[in-house]
């Protein structure tokens, strides 16, 4: 085939483009992971910045439990229910779970994943690894987190309300503001996690070890 020069004096490629199905897969991932990625500046940018406050504050896990309590049992904060946000995240699947309500993923590896504002809820995360992720504002509430490890995770006013944590490991979390009230904490170990603000009206606490390292049993 000859080639054509066009008016400006440069080659012109007749050519007709060819997009098969693999080029649509690569496309469509590269969409996915762009979304993602864009979702992960911001919000670790707000963690950034919540962390740097209560810092800034001086506030612990130890000096506040108390506080929490007193505040958050006789129902005073109920008001204020954990900002949850339609962030968007239809069709986004990582490592093979679905980010959406009543997903089953149990046993999914979601260490170290940014699924802030994500819905969650009623989800099926038994056994579900969420070691070190950021789930600021996420709506977990009635989800499945039986034997869950959440250590270091990040739970700023996530909702987790009626959620099932027996035996989850929440070690070293954040779980400022957080929405535990209803939630069933059986063998939860609570290790050095930040509750500053949770709300734990109703929450089943039965060998449940807090942050300060006693058990807990009502």
């Amino acid at each position: 085939m000859g080639v054509r020069w066009g008016p400006s004096g440069g080659p012109v490629d007749d050519r007709p483009s060819r997009t098969g199905d693999g080029d649509e897969h690569v496309s469509a991932r590269a969409s996915t992971l762009t979304e993602v990625n864009r979702r992960m500046t911001w919000t670790t940018a707000m963690t950034a910045l919540l962390v740097f406050s209560a810092a800034a504050c001086g506030g612990s896990s130890g000096d506040t439990e108390a506080d929490t309590e007193s505040d958050t049992e006789s129902g005073a904060t109920d008001e204020a229910d954990a900002v949850v946000r339609d962030a968007g995240w239809d069709g986004i699947v990582i490592n093979g779970c679905p980010i959406e309500p009543n997903a089953q993923c149990p046993g999914a590896d979601l260490s170290k994943v940014n699924l802030g504002e994500a819905n969650l809820s009623g989800a099926n995360l038994a056994g579900a690894n969420l070691s070190g992720s950021s789930l600021m504002t996420t709506n977990l509430s009635g989800a499945d987190l039986t034997g869950a490890r959440l250590g270091e995770s990040f739970l700023w006013q996530a909702n987790l309300a009626t959620a099932n944590l027996t035996n989850a490991n929440l070690t070293d979390a954040v779980l400022d503001q957080a929405n535990l009230n209803d939630a069933d904490l059986m063998g939860a170990n609570l290790t050095g996690a930040r509750l500053n603000g949770t709300r734990l009206v109703n929450t089943h606490f039965a060998n449940t070890t807090m942050p300060d390292g006693s058990v807990r049993n009502d």
